[in-house]
């Protein structure tokens, strides 16, 4: 089977649903590409401790989405040093 998609001017692009379906993939969850010789593999990412991240929580956000945004930009800006 072979499916294709868009990448946006951002370097965005939409994953197939059959891809996400075969990998399991949810909503925000990470995959990895795999550089090989003449080609790209997409894998989901392990889960490790992310996978449990949370699971103890009352259900409500830690923080605000403006401080989460905030706090990402934060990290984005510093790796780009």
């Amino acid at each position: 089977m072979k499916l294709m998609s868009t990448v946006t001017s951002k370097g965005q692009t939409t994953v197939p649903l059959a891809v996400r379906r075969r990998l399991g993939l949810g909503a925000r969850q990470k995959i990895v590409y795999v550089m090989e010789k003449d080609s790209v593999r997409i894998k989901a990412a392990d889960k490790g401790l992310m996978s449990v991240a949370g699971a103890l929580s009352d259900g409500k956000p830690s923080m605000g989405k403006q401080a989460e945004r905030a706090v990402y930009r934060a990290a984005r800006a510093h790796r780009a040093k």
